[in-house]
């Protein structure tokens, strides 16, 4: 089942990798606020709020998603960084898979 994305994501890693050399620090940037920092604090501000656990549980799900592919069409699109938001897609597709296993086993 995992064949294919793994595949996908070695092939886009490899396009790209040419050309984020020197935008390494910005798309490891982005790739951490996507994967770490957006779950915890999703996860500060929903026991801020009191949320349920299920409601918890969903919040914490959808913010530890991977960069949406989305960003890389619209930052063509609209003259945007596409190293970078083609670098974080990669990586923080990478990183989710740990960081969703994480928050599935603790919430």
């Amino acid at each position: 089942r995992m064949a294919l994305p793994l595949a996908l994501l070695g092939i886009g890693g490899s396009l790209i990798g040419a050309h984020i050399g020197s935008r390494l620090r910005p798309v490891f940037g982005a790739a951490l606020i996507k994967t770490a920092l957006l779950p915890l604090l999703g996860f500060g501000f929903g026991w801020l709020l009191g949320l349920a656990p299920e409601q918890l549980r969903s919040a914490l799900i959808l913010l530890s998603t991977p960069t949406a592919s989305a960003s890389y069409v619209l930052a063509r699109q609209l003259g945007g960084d596409e190293a970078l938001a083609s670098g974080s897609i990669v990586l923080s597709t990478l990183l989710s898979a740990p960081v969703l296993a994480l928050v599935l086993a603790l919430v």
